[in-house]
């Protein structure tokens, strides 16, 4: 963020004749960062840098659930700033964001949670008409294409499915495989998943660990249990420790399209395939869903990969990745999954007002 502001000059336009333009930026006010407890410290630290590089002083609130992380991070920030510049209040919402979203010196708001609760950050701040940057949830769909290598696009969905146990906004929800590779590609990735070991962080061997929310394990259960009963099979799901919130990686195959691990954001470790025959079929299930946040593309020819992006209702989307975010470039999403921009120039002026002047020389 330090390199953007950098980069970013007062402009100086002369196209009107006589007239001369001057366009700078100021920052936007105080602004309100509330964090949810998946990624306790970069969620917060994307949110938190552009903010103080535009010169916004920061009331930095952590998820309830993950708070001592976001705390560490914060510490940081604080030896490094001016005293009063990052405040970090523990509370409940009501007790803590209600009174800032109140406040006439917030300027912007910078929101990232479920589409639940950002329905309700919109609603009271839509009274003062408050910026708000909201990165809400998704339904990731994952493509694979007739012409993908089956096995690559295996590995590349494990990391998209599974990463942070599959509890990350832009995890690949709706797993779309083209019946030309389906047979190949569902093999290798059953066999990928049952080698996973759920268990401790702390233990080298662990590739999943334990789910956040202590209720987490019900819903992912009764998640499966819901699209078994409309007709999807339980190809695998594995051993759990028997203490603790863990769920095991769970493949569903002929997932039912009205089933909700098809039609709602799992925010967990289960997969669920579903084979098409046409591609405009399968994009019809992932736009069906209302949410834009992410999706995936796995493809040989690069061309027709990246004219399949283009077809998704995301803000971002990879390639043969699984991993396609990074601070360097926008990220937001559309329709039911957000507004605004965090990363690239667009996160910078999200805490950003412009100013625009014009002058004309007095004639005596």
């Amino acid at each position: 963020m330090a390199d953007l502001l950098d980069r970013q000059e007062t402009e100086q336009l002369s196209v009107v004749p006589g007239i001369s333009h001057r366009v700078t930026t100021r920052p936007a006010g105080v602004a309100a960062v509330l964090t949810p407890w998946n990624f306790p410290v970069s969620i917060p630290a994307r949110k938190i840098a552009p903010a103080l590089a535009a010169g916004c002083p920061v009331l930095f609130k952590p998820s309830e659930l993950t708070p001592l992380s976001s705390m560490v991070l914060a510490a940081v920030v604080e030896r490094h700033v001016p005293a009063g510049v990052l405040s970090t209040v523990l509370g409940t919402p009501a007790d803590v964001v209600d009174p800032w979203l109140a406040d006439r010196s917030v300027g912007v708001v910078s929101f990232t949670g479920s589409t639940r609760v950002g329905r309700l950050v919109a609603a009271a701040t839509a009274p003062r008409f408050l910026r708000t940057v909201m990165e809400l949830g998704g339904c990731a769909p994952f493509l694979v294409l007739p012409d993908a290598d089956p096995q690559a696009a295996a590995q590349t969905l494990l990391v998209a499915k599974y990463r942070n146990n599959g509890q990350s906004c832009i995890a690949a929800n709706q797993v779309l495989v083209a019946r030309q590779v389906a047979t190949e590609f569902t093999e290798a990735f059953i066999a990928a998943t049952e080698k996973m070991v759920v268990g401790v962080p702390t233990d080298p061997a662990t590739d999943l660990g334990p789910l956040a929310p202590a209720s987490d394990p019900a819903r992912m259960a009764s998640l499966v249990e819901e699209a078994v009963s409309k007709g999807a099979r339980l190809v695998t799901s594995g051993a759990v420790p028997e203490k603790g919130h863990f769920a095991p990686a769970t493949v569903l195959l002929d997932a039912p399209v009205d089933s909700r691990v098809m039609t709602d954001e799992i925010f967990g470790p289960i997969a669920p395939i579903h084979v098409y025959d046409d591609l405009d079929d399968a994009l019809a299930l992932h736009h069906a869903t209302g949410y834009g946040l992410a999706g995936y593309v796995c493809g040989e020819d690069l061309d027709r990969a990246h004219a399949v992006a283009d077809r998704l209702c995301a803000g971002i989307v990879g390639i043969n990745t699984g991993t396609p975010n990074t601070p360097w470039i926008p990220f937001g999403g559309v329709q039911e999954s957000g507004l605004g921009y965090e990363g690239g120039r667009p996160g910078l002026e999200a805490f950003q007002t412009f100013l625009s002047v014009g002058s004309k020389a007095q004639v005596g």
